[in-house]
């Protein structure tokens, strides 16, 4: 009844089977009455994995783990050249 995943860097997360960040995706999309077709997710590790495949948009930072970027619709440059931020202008112009 728990599950693990990577957080990244010798960090493992323990959660309740079936509760992740991309059950906590559809939750707030719901709550502000949007699709996650209307979403946007940005990810680096191994916990980004399920929010960035529920995602309308899914964005993998550059330092992101192997998994992530082959399915990232866009890749961003890393977290410390403000990918984030960069995402977010190239999206929301």
């Amino acid at each position: 009844e728990i599950e693990t995943v990577c957080g990244g860097f010798h960090n493992f997360e323990f959660s309740k089977l079936g509760i992740n960040k991309g059950v906590g995706l559809h939750m707030l999309a719901e709550h502000l009455g949007l699709s996650t077709d209307e979403t946007m997710a940005i990810g680096d590790s191994g916990n980004d994995y399920i929010i960035l495949k529920e995602a309308g948009i899914a964005v993998a930072m550059a330092n992101a783990s192997e998994d992530l970027l082959a399915i990232a619709d866009y890749i961003t440059t890393s977290n410390e050249e403000d990918g984030v931020g960069k995402a977010i202008a190239h999206f929301i112009p």
